[in-house]
């Protein structure tokens, strides 16, 4: 597989990095709240071991929907909303555990439209006026019915922003990230996923953090493989043999984007392995087996998913006991 080399030299530093923490004022449920605390006191911690500066802003976005108000807001509803949303903002901010010199003034943005997408556009869009890094967000897992109703937040913002989205979801630890030792990046060896990789090297070197890839080989479908015969290189050759030169090949890839990574004094391993186990559950489990702080992936990749922000992502943040981080191809470091 071709892919773009790495460039030889050390990429953009994170000198000052600027997050966005998305918060919902109105949630009564303090745990995902302690657990996105306990995060970002170990960004800060580990950014001023390394002399970086870390500027967090609170901001929620107000919109009918969230309110479960199926109208558009008029003058008299922001008039109601905004002070009781601005003073749950503020007893949060005066509340919070983390250092109160890393904080900025709150922002309640407002979206007057009953639409999760809208509310989303409208934090993504306030995250690129400000020349915000990285937006942090907690995500509860809902499912079924509840999500359908409800949607998600979270969800959207993974789907459709491109400033890389932390995402801590319900079944998140603070020791996972205590001290940010490792990133699991799993990847699909796409050239999206390569040129993700590409930012995260930055934020692996601010938290000084190693980075681990990990790439699922999917087995080709039954029918195929019961055919016996498979085309490689323009000749039909036996499954078997098919398999093992396409181990090889990604076994290859794999160890050349290790060998860039490290070229940028990183330190970085590598996993590949075929499963029967569903991609997302063999990728929290080897993100518990090393003690990883963060997984990280690609928000478009090629066969990794059809839609990796669907179902493998969804399944990650709902069940993985770190925080998940999703980079777009066109996010910056």
């Amino acid at each position: 597989m071709q892919q773009s080399k790495l460039p030889a030299q050390p990429g953009a530093e994170l000198n000052e990095l600027k997050v966005l923490w998305a918060i919902d004022v109105f949630d009564p449920e303090p745990i995902l709240w302690r657990h996105q605390e306990d995060l970002l006191n170990s960004l800060i911690e580990k950014a001023q071991a390394g002399r970086k500066k870390v500027t967090i802003t609170l901001a929620h976005v107000l919109s009918p929907e969230q309110l479960e108000l199926q109208l558009e807001f008029s003058k008299p509803w922001l008039d109601r909303y905004v002070p009781a949303a601005q003073k749950a903002l503020d007893e949060r901010l005066n509340k919070t555990r983390l250092p109160q010199q890393r904080m900025t003034e709150g922002k309640i943005l407002v979206h007057a439209h009953a639409s999760t997408r809208g509310a989303v556009q409208t934090l993504i869009q306030f995250a690129k006026t400000e020349g915000f890094d990285w937006i942090v967000v907690a995500s509860h897992g809902r499912k079924g019915l509840q999500r359908a109703l409800m949607g998600s937040f979270a969800e959207n913002l993974m789907i459709h922003s491109d400033i890389p989205v932390l995402v801590v979801g319900a079944e998140a630890t603070p020791s996972a990230h205590e001290r940010f030792k490792e990133i699991l990046f799993a990847t699909d060896l796409s050239q999206e996923s390569h040129q993700a990789l590409k930012k995260i090297l930055p934020a692996a070197r601010l938290l000084g953090a190693r980075i681990r890839l990990f790439h699922g080989v999917v087995r080709p479908i039954e029918p195929v493989v019961q055919s016996g015969l498979l085309l490689a290189s323009g000749a039909w050759v036996g499954v078997p043999e098919f398999l093992k030169l396409e181990y090889d090949r990604r076994k290859s890839d794999l160890r050349e984007w290790m060998e860039e990574v490290q070229v940028q004094g990183i330190p970085c391993t590598f996993d590949i392995e075929e499963s029967i186990q569903p991609l997302p559950h063999r990728i929290i489990e080897i993100a518990k087996e090393h003690g990883d702080s963060i997984i990280a992936l690609a928000g478009q990749s090629g066969g990794f998913s059809a839609a990796v922000l669907g179902s493998i992502t969804r399944d990650l943040v709902r069940n993985a006991s770190c925080a998940v981080w999703v980079y777009h191809v066109s996010d910056r470091p």
